[in-house]
């Protein structure tokens, strides 16, 4: 199989990969990469000014393939991932581009699974599924076995409707920016923020809108590593999971005319989150206002 796709297919698929202080983990995912069955890629390293011993990891890796790329951004100050993914965007040469994030691994078939549903569903966006790991616990958190893999096309309006019902939202492979394989003319449309914590919330969505056709590989392909002194682990519990993307995606939503009766279901659960947050973090105002918003919802049931 591996020989057949790579006959079959030769397009480039640009890999980016954000870097921050990620030394203990940065090899394992390179090699994650380099050990792909589909080889025909490029790498963007892309160093946000770490003071271990990444960037170093990063050279030699370059110094040995071509394909390797490393950049450090110009800015001397931490940028985020939000800011590195752009920047990875801008440099991207291939038809397709993937993010994986630098304590991460894909698995060894990932990018010719995603290259293949494109290539054969005309799709202009592959999501893939994934198995998360907890290193706190050292416990692996499987969110779909071999007998339910599938492989499903979708409309972006058939995508939303899809992606909201209970069995799938709960899955957060939809919000994510890593493990999809984009077009990458399409992925220029678009820019990930870099003044919060979760700038794929506030950008996936659009990408979907802006496709024609998506492709779901309901296959764990990518493991995402879950540390405890992750940003997205330290971050406040209050923007972590951001109301406001939520409301941004419903008014976007409800005005091209898309049914949102599941996304205002998300939307409370948000603002319940944030609520209990905003407690904990001794908030009152906020709190007030998260309470006031709960109570207005049920009042009017927007259910």
């Amino acid at each position: 199989m591996k020989g057949e796709h790579m006959k079959k297919y030769q397009d480039l698929i640009s890999v980016i990969v954000p870097v921050y202080n990620a030394q203990k983990y940065l090899e394992e995912c390179i090699e994650s990469i380099l050990n792909q069955t589909y080889q025909n890629f490029e790498v963007w390293l892309l160093d946000d000014h770490s003071t271990d011993d990444s960037r170093m990891i990063c050279e030699s890796y370059r110094d040995r393939d071509m394909r390797f790329h490393v950049l450090t951004a110009h800015n001397p100050e931490h940028l985020g991932c939000g800011a590195l993914r752009d920047l990875g965007i801008q440099c991207a040469t291939g038809d397709y581009t993937i993010f994986i994030d630098s304590d991460d691994t894909f698995e060894p078939h990932a990018l010719e699974r995603l290259l293949t549903a494109v290539k054969e569903e005309k799709s202009d966006i592959a999501v893939g599924n994934f198995t998360k790991y907890l290193e706190a616990d050292q416990t692996f958190l499987f969110h779909v076995h071999e007998p339910d893999y599938f492989v499903k096309t979708y409309s972006p309006r058939e995508w939303f409707q899809e992606g909201q019902k209970p069995e799938f939202y709960t899955l957060n492979c939809f919000t994510v920016a890593w493990g999809k394989l984009i077009r990458t003319s399409l992925l220029r449309k678009v820019s990930y923020r870099s003044d919060v914590s979760s700038e794929d919330d506030y950008t996936q969505y659009k990408l979907y809108l802006l496709a024609d056709r998506i492709t779901f590989v309901n296959e764990p392909l990518y493991l995402y590593r879950v540390l405890e002194n992750s940003n997205f682990s330290t971050a406040k519990r209050s923007t972590k999971f951001p109301r406001e993307a939520r409301e941004e995606r419903i008014a976007l939503l409800t005005a091209i005319g898309f049914d949102t009766s599941n996304e205002l279901e998300m939307y409370k659960y948000r603002i319940r989150m944030q609520r209990d947050a905003y407690l904990d973090e001794h908030k009152p105002v906020e709190y007030r206002n998260a309470c006031a918003m709960l109570e207005i919802l049920e009042k009017y049931h927007a259910l």
